[in-house]
């Protein structure tokens, strides 16, 4: 018989056996857009995140990085697409990823509105999705 569990319940992370080497990676490469990217992007309406350093954030981080190494192909993936993670802000119950060619490296994520599981998958598909766009430009 199938299991037609809710889709938003699954084991806990740390009960999963197959841990990433590293989970901090995404904070590590969180940081504030260079003065001309950031200025580029504002223009076109984008707003950027202003508390994009809070370390209340590391935790959300961490457990999306958990989530993306789960599937070791996709962690390496990601891993070797993203070397910037940039915050922005979206409004309440809207997420919103970004990405560009001619930042070959570089992601913009909102950080999602909700915490817990809802918030951890929400953030590490936006992380997820905008990797996918730089692997294929890559």
């Amino acid at each position: 018989m199938e299991d037609r569990a809710d889709p938003w319940v699954f084991a806990p992370v740390a009960d999963i056996v197959h841990q990433p080497a590293e989970v901090a990676w995404i904070w590590q490469r969180v940081a504030e857009p260079a003065v001309g990217v950031r200025a580029d992007l504002e223009d076109r309406g984008f707003r950027f995140d202003p508390a994009w350093n809070d370390k209340s954030f590391a935790r959300l981080a961490a457990s999306s990085a958990r989530l993306i190494g789960l599937v070791p192909s996709l962690e390496a993936a990601v891993l070797s697409a993203v070397e910037n993670v940039y915050l922005l802000s979206a409004d309440p119950g809207y997420d919103i990823s970004h990405s560009e060619p001619q930042w070959r490296t570089s992601i913009f994520v909102s950080r999602p509105d909700r915490t817990g599981q809802v918030g951890e998958l929400r953030f590490a598909e936006s992380v997820i999705h905008e990797a996918m766009h730089l692997h294929l430009t890559n």
